[in-house]
């Protein structure tokens, strides 16, 4: 992986973040509830379907790149294949619109100007805005996949069903369940997946809370040295009694790192 492609999923993750802290802060304050889920709803179909629809060469940026990311393959010969789409059409070289909320992700060593030509700026600037733009259809994505109404109806129920669920499994944590997770991808070889996909795998399989789960996905090794090698140790149990020896090895070797 290059370093342009470890950028671009580090500023995915960020971005991401950021909007959903921002959504779920929104949230929290807000009297009417459905209403402030309804904004963003909308904003995030402006800032994704219609953008992309409406402006024809920020839409072909966005499908050549995110194409070559989903197979895993370098990005910056897809940046190299849009700018010879563009030199085809020089005429018509798309200049993108202002956007000015949620500001898009900046970070202090680069700023990409809201109006120059694509395919004048730099690799790099192309895969921030590329990253950028994932990060918005992620979250547009988990907008959509909110039912406000239903939340609000089910939330003393939720609340009854978590306090079960952990009184009757407490040694079945969140950091724990993303640890077995972590291992049996790192044992299947799954690179260059989107943390939000394996948060929402785990999610499935332990009806977990989805923002919860993606937090320890993003560094399942963040908690202090004397947990995480309790932690370690209670997920190598299942693997040794599943005869996962690979796995048991794999381990082993974090738990006599110094961490």
């Amino acid at each position: 992986m290059t370093s342009l492609d470890t950028t671009i999923n580090k500023r995915i993750d960020r971005f991401y973040n950021r909007l959903v802290a921002s959504y779920e802060q929104r949230l929290k304050n807000a009297r009417d509830k459905t209403y402030a889920h309804d904004n963003f709803l909308t904003w995030g179909k402006a800032h994704t379907i219609i953008k992309k629809e409406i402006n024809e060469n920020y839409g072909l940026l966005f499908f050549i790149l995110d194409k070559s990311y989903k197979l895993g393959n370098p990005i910056k010969l897809a940046i190299q294949s849009f700018r010879d789409r563009c030199e085809e059409n020089r005429n018509n070289c798309f200049q993108e619109i202002d956007s000015n909320w949620p500001e898009e992700e900046k970070d202090d060593d680069v700023y990409v100007s809201p109006r120059k030509e694509l395919d004048k700026r730099t690799d790099y600037e192309l895969a921030c805005l590329f990253a950028d733009q994932k990060a918005k259809d992620l979250f547009y994505e988990f907008l959509k996949s909110k039912n406000i109404t239903e939340d609000l109806k089910s939330s003393n129920n939720s609340q009854e069903n978590f306090k079960e669920i952990t009184e009757n499994n407490k040694e079945f944590t969140t950091a724990r369940q993303v640890l077995a997770v972590h291992f049996l991808l790192e044992y299947a070889q799954v690179r260059n997946v989107d943390k939000s996909e394996i948060a929402r795998f785990i999610q499935f399989l332990t009806g977990k809370n989805y923002d919860n789960i993606y937090k320890k996905v993003l560094n399942p090794y963040s908690h202090n040295n004397k947990i995480f090698k309790q932690d370690l140790k209670f997920v190598r149990e299942f693997f040794e009694k599943l005869k996962l020896q690979e796995l048991v090895k794999m381990i082993n070797n974090e738990i006599d790192v110094e961490i």
